[in-house]
């Protein structure tokens, strides 16, 4: 053996294949694990309430009657910002309106229209639609304008999506809200 290389099956060479074969046993092992685990299922999810960050999903209701989701914020606190991003997607027939309102606390959240209404609207949706939207408010200005509803008390956030004009036949509608400092 003076050239370094290993002929036959010296020691060397059969510790290294049980090595090979120990490893492509696990990963087959894993492999199987992974398949007997059940997917993911689409329903209800929700990880709220929280202390920063909350987020809720749901599918299957009627968007004709208005439905809600909610996600709760432990506490709002000064120098924060909320933001929420909330989303609606749908199978509609052709001309049929789609609508999603974000509120905290049953206040309307910015940026609002020139009436104070924070919703947005698609219209014209046929077939599958997804309307989503973020909005903001700052904790300090909102405590200010409504005394007690913000600060070092639950915020509640709601997403409410609406389908005008048509009966919905799917949908799915998720919220996020986070507090952030400014």
């Amino acid at each position: 053996m003076t050239s370094g290389f290993i002929v036959g099956k010296g020691p060397r060479q059969v510790r290294y294949m049980r090595g090979v074969r120990r490893l492509i046993t696990t990963v087959l092992a894993l492999l199987g694990c992974l398949a007997l685990l059940a997917r993911p299922a689409h329903a209800d999810v929700a990880s709220s309430p929280a202390r920063t960050t909350a987020a809720r999903s749901a599918i299957g209701l009627d968007l004709s009657v208005s439905p809600s989701i909610n996600v709760q914020l432990y506490k709002g606190k000064r120098g924060t910002m909320l933001v929420v991003h909330g989303g609606v997607a749908v199978f509609n027939p052709a001309g049929a309106w789609l609508g999603v309102g974000l509120k905290a606390n049953g206040i309307d959240m910015e940026p609002t229209d020139g009436l104070g209404d924070s919703r947005i609207v698609q219209t014209g949706c046929q077939g599958f639609s997804n309307l989503s939207g973020t909005r903001w408010l700052d904790l300090d200005l909102a405590e200010q304008a409504h005394p007690g509803m913000f600060v070092n008390v639950p915020i509640d956030v709601t997403l409410t999506g609406q389908s005008l004009y048509a009966t919905t036949q799917t949908y799915k509608m998720s919220v996020t809200a986070t507090l952030t400092k400014k």
